[in-house]
């Protein structure tokens, strides 16, 4: 690998790293070894609602599942 792909690979690896956390103002109790973002952004918090739609006339077996 050519050093300028290297470089860009780690550094790349690196944002990727540092961006993985989760959104809310303190680490989840299903993922504890995931930080928040709150935590290097004191104040930071983010809660989102994410629908879920289906056709009219979808079976409800499906939908309930």
């Amino acid at each position: 690998m050519a050093p300028s792909a290297h470089l860009a690979r780690r550094f790349l690896l690196n944002i990727i790293k540092y961006l993985t956390g989760n959104t809310t103002r303190d680490r989840a109790a299903s993922v504890p070894d995931v930080p928040s973002i709150g935590e290097p952004v004191p104040g930071y918090e983010s809660y989102t609602w994410n629908p879920l739609f289906a056709r009219a006339g979808t079976p409800k077996e499906i939908v309930k599942s």
